[in-house]
């Protein structure tokens, strides 16, 4: 098997692992996995277009009201015109928000610490390395892509 597809089905695994371990959160709040995806991206961003923000995510402006409304509804974001652009809407990140997501990676950060506790420090350097080193070839292959359509 080439290694690009075992990554891929080992990033596959993992990801499924760690959604089976927040699922039970999720289902508590009553939120769906693109609800939280949206919440993610509005704790990394704090503030952002509403049209840029279902260009993240992936998903037509049409859906992304629906889950706007029900995340402003629960007090996770805060929409408001933009002072730029009067045409657009500004969501913020709340303080609910914030906390929710830490409260969120609790129990991820427990269960990764069993795991990387058994393993060796100079292996789980070597990983957090490779790691950090696959995520800036693909922001660089984002960059590529983004520099094309803009030509």
């Amino acid at each position: 098997m080439d290694y690009e597809i075992q990554l891929v089905e080992l990033f596959n695994q993992i990801s499924r692992k760690i959604r089976k371990t927040l699922a039970p959160v999720f289902r508590e709040h009553e939120l769906s996995h693109t609800e939280v995806f949206t919440m993610f991206v509005m704790n990394e961003r704090k503030t952002c277009r509403v049209t840029e923000l279902a260009t993240v995510i992936g998903v037509p402006a049409s859906t992304l009201t629906g889950i706007l409304d029900r995340l402003v509804a629960q007090g996770y974001l805060e929409r408001d015109p933009d002072p730029e652009d009067r045409r657009s809407l500004l969501l913020t990140a709340t303080p609910k928000l914030k906390s929710f997501i830490r409260g969120l990676m609790a129990p991820m950060e427990d269960r990764l610490k069993d795991v990387f506790k058994a393993m060796p420090q100079s292996r789980l350097e070597r990983l957090v390395g490779d790691l950090q080193f696959i995520l800036e070839r693909l922001e660089h292959t984002d960059q590529k892509i983004t520099e094309k359509k803009m030509a």
